[in-house]
């Protein structure tokens, strides 16, 4: 069921990029410093995910109280990371990242 979640997100962005890239105008002078920026929040957000869920995945197993604080924080995370697809790509594309994103999360810990 994960690689069904990645394989689901990674044609959700890669939709996204195709429906971006036919309809926008060359990049401004100033690209290569947004894209240091977004390179650089995306690999932050994306390591606090994976921190996320491994807490999460022990609180689960140790029957946790703290579960349910690990399960809004990744709540939180996930929407950081739908805010910085939209601001890069758009809202249409954050949508479809945030579909696929929230039901691969699902997967992971249940």
């Amino acid at each position: 069921m994960r690689r069904a979640a990645v394989v689901m997100l990674g044609a959700a962005l890669l939709s996204c990029s195709n429906q971006s890239a036919s309809t926008s105008s060359p990049p401004p002078a100033a690209a290569p410093a947004q894209a240091a920026d977004l390179r650089v929040r995306l690999d932050l957000l994306l390591g606090e995910h994976v921190m996320i869920v491994a807490k999460e995945s022990a609180a689960a197993v140790s029957h946790s109280d703290e579960y349910a604080a690990y399960t809004s924080l990744l709540a939180t995370n996930s929407g950081d990371l739908s805010s910085l697809i939209a601001s890069a790509f758009g809202n249409t594309a954050a949508l479809q990242f945030t579909l696929a994103w929230n039901a691969q999360n699902g997967y992971l810990v249940d």
